[in-house]
């Protein structure tokens, strides 16, 4: 009897020994639960073409203000490249946060991955985009799309994707503006609703008459070579003879309509390099028409 009683009493000792492991680790997995890395929740993300074709800008908003955005980028088989850019919060639209980056040092016809982070090893879902190719590519330009519903929205987001289905290797779309209704944060939401368009296809976005001159839509972009979004602004071949892509592509928008000869002497003055030797088209956007014919300085184009 003794001898049994000495074996219950060892099993119980087991069973002890194994009860207080496991409270241990439990312990151990809470404290690893509490202080992990959470996903960056993201909204409103938008890439646009870069200054030049080695570049591209980021925009997106956070739920709080971040100390330090930043994107990670790599493509297959490299070590990431880390940008930091700068946040800001809106003064017209509640709890708006945005961020934005730019990216410089990209490789043409290249498959990237890339997130978003807050500076405190937080991360965003992993999103890809890819250059474009500078021996065959094309482009998207669309306007008017005015996106004042979501129905509007969801025809929006149809209608992009049928073009990516037609064309699949698209290098960036183009705006020629008006792209909402009204400047309201409902339709900003609206036409956002191809957001997993935007997120991997860069977008060169000029305002029209229904944006206006409104600093209300800066908050969504991140163009290059502009103090804001509804200044004018441009992206040119600085490196290599086919840019985005051997074009001097100039987005001017709805206000600079009357100034647009003194404009656009001015990026050429800027940009020395724009010549025929490097680059093979000159591409002027705007919401309305402009006649040519009224600027009469030739050198201007030379």
């Amino acid at each position: 009897m003794g001898k049994i009683k000495m074996t219950k009493y060892t099993n119980y000792k087991k069973i002890l020994s194994s009860l207080l492991t496991l409270c241990v680790l439990l312990s151990i997995l809470t404290v690893g639960m509490a202080t992990a890395q959470t996903t960056l929740d993201v909204s409103y993300l938008m890439l646009a073409p870069g200054a030049d074709e080695t570049q591209l800008t980021f925009s997106w908003h956070t739920q709080a203000q971040v100390s330090d955005p930043v994107v990670r980028i790599y493509k297959q088989g490299d070590e990431a490249m880390v940008f930091h850019g700068e946040s800001s919060t809106s003064t017209v639209f509640t709890d708006m946060h945005q961020n934005k980056v730019t990216v410089t040092d990209l490789t043409a016809d290249t498959t990237y991955t890339y997130q978003l982070g807050d500076g405190e090893d937080n991360w965003s879902i992993e999103y890809t985009t890819k250059t474009g190719n500078p021996a065959s590519f094309s482009y998207l330009v669309y306007g008017d799309p005015q996106v004042s519903s979501q129905t509007y929205g969801d025809g929006w987001k149809n209608t992009l994707d049928l073009a990516l289905s037609v064309n699949p290797d698209l290098a960036f779309m183009a705006s020629t503006g008006d792209n909402i209704d009204a400047v309201t944060l409902a339709q900003y939401n609206y036409f956002f609703t191809p957001q997993t368009t935007f997120s991997s296809l860069p977008n060169a976005v000029c305002f029209g008459n229904h944006e206006g001159s409104s600093a209300n839509n800066d908050v969504f972009y991140n163009p290059p070579n502009a103090a804001n979004a509804h200044s004018d602004y441009w992206y040119i071949d600085t490196v290599t003879p086919y840019s985005w892509y051997g074009m001097l592509t100039m987005e001017i928008p709805l206000q600079w309509k009357p100034l647009f000869k003194p404009q656009l002497r001015q990026i050429l003055m800027q940009h020395g390099e724009f010549s025929t030797s490097t680059t093979t088209y000159m591409v002027k956007v705007t919401h309305t028409p402009f006649q040519m014919a009224k600027i009469t300085e030739i050198s201007m184009f030379q």
